[in-house]
């Protein structure tokens, strides 16, 4: 936490790396918010005295019944990866009539030498964000939070250089369209 002189960040622990309850405590007391990837993590999270507005979940596949649990638990946001789970999380926050916060993972299709975004499965692809950003503006009930990446192929940090600069143009697009991330 200390490399990143940066007031506002917040890193998460990943529960999957170790699940294991009494470690899950100690990234709670050393600051460190949560990032869940089912169900049962974001319970060993609350478990673990996370406040729901501190657990992220963000998980490839997510039923109904998963974006309904969370969202009533009330996580800080829902990591989006497709079109499809961005109408899933608009048909639950419809019946629910309660504000969903999300973030879209963006799949900036990069090539950096080996490391490339352009065949992996996390996220939506940079060319339909825009289409993403839109609907999840327009969607009652829903409140676009930020915007997600998955690098940790990366390897170099131009990986990540060539993922933000395209991630900043999403958030002036979006700042356009009034919402500020």
């Amino acid at each position: 936490k200390q490399a990143f002189d940066y007031p506002r960040f917040l890193p998460q622990y990943p529960c999957k790396t170790n699940s294991n309850l009494e470690v899950l405590k100690i990234a709670k007391e050393e600051g460190f918010e949560f990032d869940a990837s089912s169900i049962g993590e974001i319970i060993l999270g609350l478990l673990a005295d996370f406040d729901p507005e501190q657990i992220t979940f963000t998980n490839l596949y997510k039923t109904e019944h998963d974006i309904f649990f969370a969202a009533t638990v009330g996580v800080k946001a829902i990591t989006i990866d497709s079109l499809e789970e961005l109408e899933k999380v608009a048909n639950v926050a419809g019946k629910q009539k309660k504000e969903i916060p999300i973030m879209l993972r963006v799949n900036p299709m990069i090539q950096d030498g080996r490391f490339s975004t352009k065949t992996q499965k996390y996220g939506i692809p940079h060319a339909y964000m825009k289409r993403a950003i839109d609907r999840a503006i327009d969607a009652p009930y829903i409140k676009l939070r930020g915007f997600h990446f998955h690098g940790s192929y990366a390897h170099s940090p131009k990986g990540y250089y060539l993922a933000a600069k395209k991630i900043m143009k999403l958030a002036i697009y979006t700042k356009s369209k009034g919402v500020i991330i």
